[in-house]
């Protein structure tokens, strides 16, 4: 009977659930999740290309002169009577720029000019009488010798009257007597001209102008050791601390004179090893910032280049002519900018520096293939700021990613 009753309730609750909802509160709808699209990424490329790369240093050069005179007063000191100097003043060649007193040299010079103009004059009337005498000597020669043959024509003449009769034995006596005084008239003339014509009134005048010429040239000589003057045009890169009055010595470098007409850049750092320098080349190209502007320069001598043992030889510089430099915008001193190529790498593949990426010992690029970026170690090379070779690990066309 009770479980009869049981039945009967579990039936009538199967089908109020069944009929009816009733019994339970009404069930909402969920809502599905939203798809969420992964994110897209965009990759600046650039392509693997072959070329030439290179590293450099750049090293702050001057400008100098290899021309250069240091000049002084040799032979004598003395002290100062005239200055005409002042640093990167342009001088001329023969210009005096100092003087040390003469003792009463120009005095003498003056003097000693004056007994050349009388030689000369000496000399000059020396020559027009010797001139006139030899041309007097020349004409006499030409009467005495028509004279001659006309006085051999008519002693020949009376030779042959005497011998046909026509003339006694006293008259050609006579004729030959006179014959015989008239050459030795003739023989006398030719001698007077000839003596005047040889006197050498003229090779004695000119000795004396010699000698007066080398007394004024030596006088000359003494004066030029008082004063020193400009060898060449060019400019002043030197004066000594002098002044009108100051004693100056023999040998003493005064002043400096370079020709500014020819310069080359000259690169000096002493914190660089002279071997650093060593290793570049003669002949080898630069590029050289100056006058803002780059212009083509090419290495002429190192400390390698210099004599063995010599200063230069230990010392670390190198000198390097430049090409087209507009030198009337340049002077002595004046800075150049440098660029010599240390390393240099021809028909290589190199990729942007900023597509890779270093740790330690790991080298890697990305690479982009199919729009994925994939990881792809490499083996370096010569490394610049700019640009990278890589020795292995890419192929040339491949894409590589910059960031």
């Amino acid at each position: 009977m009770q479980i009869k009753r049981i039945i009967a309730i579990l039936t009538v609750l199967a089908a109020g659930i069944m009929s009816s909802c009733s019994l339970f509160p009404t069930e909402e709808r969920t809502t599905p999740p939203p798809i969420i699209e992964p994110e897209s990424y965009s990759y600046t490329t650039e392509e693997v290309i072959l070329e030439s790369i290179s590293k450099s240093v750049r090293k702050n050069g001057r400008y100098v002169s290899l021309i250069q005179y240091n000049l002084t007063f040799e032979k004598r000191g003395g002290y100062l009577t005239e200055l005409n100097m002042g640093y990167n003043r342009r001088v001329s060649a023969g210009e005096v720029l100092a003087s040390i007193d003469t003792d009463d040299l120009e005095r003498q010079i003056a003097e000693q000019k004056l007994n050349v103009e009388a030689a000369q004059i000496d000399y000059n009337n020396a020559v027009r009488q010797i001139t006139a005498a030899r041309e007097n000597y020349e004409q006499v020669s030409k009467i005495v010798s028509i004279e001659r043959k006309k006085a051999k024509q008519e002693i020949k003449e009376l030779r042959e009257q005497h011998a046909a009769g026509e003339i006694t034995d006293e008259e050609l006596s006579r004729a030959e007597l006179a014959y015989l005084q008239k050459i030795a008239d003739l023989d006398k003339q030719i001698a007077q001209a000839g003596n005047s014509a040889d006197n050498q009134a003229d090779e004695k005048a000119l000795a004396a102008l010699r000698q007066a010429e080398m007394k004024l040239n030596n006088l000359r000589e003494e004066y030029e050791k008082t004063v020193i003057r400009s060898p060449i045009d060019g400019i002043i890169t030197f004066v000594a601390d002098l002044s009108v009055g100051s004693f100056v010595e023999a040998r003493k470098t005064v002043v400096t004179v370079a020709d500014d007409s020819q310069l080359m850049v000259m690169i000096i750092d002493p914190s660089d090893a002279v071997t650093f320098y060593n290793d570049f080349p003669v002949g080898a190209a630069v590029s050289v910032w100056t006058t803002g502007k780059e212009y083509k320069g090419t290495i002429v001598f190192t400390p390698a280049d210099a004599p063995i043992n010599s200063v230069l030889s230990d010392y670390p510089f190198l000198l390097i002519d430049v090409e087209d430099i507009p030198i009337e915008k340049i002077s002595i001193g004046d800075v150049a900018v440098v660029t010599i190529d240390t390393e240099y790498r021809e028909n290589v593949i190199t990729v942007s520096s900023n597509a890779v990426q270093t740790y330690g010992d790991y080298s890697f690029v990305r690479i982009l293939e199919d729009g994925v970026s994939i990881e792809r170690p490499v083996e370096l090379g010569l490394v610049t700021p700019t640009r990278t070779e890589i020795i292995s690990g890419l192929k040339k066309g491949e894409l590589v990613i910059i960031k």
